[in-house]
């Protein structure tokens, strides 16, 4: 709207029309790139040729890349950075009497004391993995020695509840495990995300992982270090138990006339040694026969199980509020059992109690915790409704 003007006061030329009074004809094209003399940029082929991307969008990527580091340091790892030489690059898988399969790297999603987790693309099929590199500088022949066993391991497992092995590959500096990959990330991370879980998905969530347990256990396979960390959830809410580098072959171990600890990986947090005879394990996840260093069994998985059920109903751990690992230990093997959450219902009770007991042979197992009212009064109603996998499980 024109502002009013004074009584003869010619009116002033609008912004939209030239100095005659006519209005100027624009430059029209189909496109932008037709218009004559337009700034012009060609478009790229690659996301590598737009070069660094906007910080808000490297932070955004790294949270929905579970497992990658925030802000600039995402952004980092994309570009090459820090620990980011693995980017993009290509890795070939070859298997006795295979075909090699051809990988390649993409963002990282995970990092450890010896190595980072990438997620790759399987350039034979398009199917996405995960891939475990270990830097094997420095590493003393039995660690080396101590990885290939978990590779072993992992090799040897075939179970719905437990991650799968895709391959591995290695060279003099670095040893890389082709893995299942799992959508959602892990239990921990899902918790940092969402807060703590209320009691019918924990539920649903612990039926799944004593299927895994099940498994492990009739194997002569003990985790040693479960919690939320090393359980890995699928796009349908499926778990995939992970993180073996700890575990205890007890077949192995009475061929090669072994007893005691487990593995050698040490995971960078106290009390997680995993050499002969000595604690394996994570400090508040331990059964306190592991912290007396009286040996595991499968029932120390369960003992593991039950505190991971407080961490995904509380968001912690037990004893989460004590910040040294000794003191941690000292409370494990002189309470009772570890505290209930307060509004735990008496069902859950029961479940944690028989999870808790002190003498493992009091302990149940795996297979018939999965009998356990609170399982079944929480899982039941809801087994029908929730998508699965693409291999059936037997008990749901």
């Amino acid at each position: 709207v024109p502002f009013p003007r004074a009584p003869g006061e010619p009116p002033s030329p609008s912004p939209r029309t030239g100095p005659d009074g006519e209005r100027p004809r624009a430059v029209r094209g189909r496109f932008q790139s037709d218009v004559e003399g337009s700034a012009r940029r060609d478009r790229p082929s690659s996301y590598d040729e737009l070069g660094p991307r906007p910080a808000l969008r490297s932070r955004f990527e790294s949270m929905v890349n579970l497992g990658a580091a925030a802000g600039a340091h995402a952004h980092a790892h994309q570009q090459g950075g820090e620990d980011g030489s693995a980017v993009r690059m290509r890795l070939v898988v070859r298997e006795e009497g295979k075909p090699p399969t051809h990988f390649q790297l993409g963002n990282c999603i995970g990092r450890g004391q010896f190595g980072s987790v990438y997620r790759a693309l399987n350039l034979n099929t398009g199917q996405m993995v995960a891939v475990k590199r270990i830097r094997l500088e420095g590493l003393k022949e039995d660690e080396v020695t101590t990885l290939m066993r978990e590779v072993d391991l992992v090799k040897s497992l075939s179970h719905p509840s437990i991650v799968k092995y895709e391959g591995m590959a290695r060279d003099k500096d670095t040893l890389s495990i082709v893995l299942e990959y799992a959508e959602n990330g892990s239990l921990g991370q899902t918790l940092r995300a969402f807060g703590r879980l209320n009691e019918k998905l924990v539920a649903s969530y612990v039926v799944k992982i004593l299927e895994g347990l099940h498994y492990l256990h009739t194997s002569d396979v003990v985790h040693c270090d479960l919690k939320a960390a090393n359980i890995l959830t699928t796009k349908n809410g499926n778990v995939k138990l992970s993180d073996f580098g700890v575990s205890l072959n007890l077949r192995a171990m009475a061929r090669e006339g072994t007893a005691g600890g487990g593995g050698g990986k040490d995971g960078g947090k106290e009390g997680k040694e995993g050499k002969e005879g000595e604690v394996a394990g994570t400090p508040n996840w331990m059964a306190p026969e592991v912290i007396e260093l009286q040996g595991a069994s499968t029932k120390s998985d369960i003992w593991s199980l039950g505190c991971t059920v407080i961490e995904l109903l509380t968001g912690r751990p037990p004893y989460a509020e004590i910040a040294n690992g000794m003191s941690v230990m000292f409370r494990i093997v002189e309470d009772d059992m570890p505290p209930f959450p307060p509004d735990a219902s008496e069902l859950l009770r029961h479940f944690l109690t028989q999870c808790f007991r002190k003498d493992p042979a009091l302990r149940p197992s795996a297979e018939l915790l999965c009998e356990h009212p609170w399982l079944k009064t929480n899982w039941g109603a809801l087994k029908e409704l929730r998508p699965q996998d693409s291999i059936p499980f037997l008990r749901r």
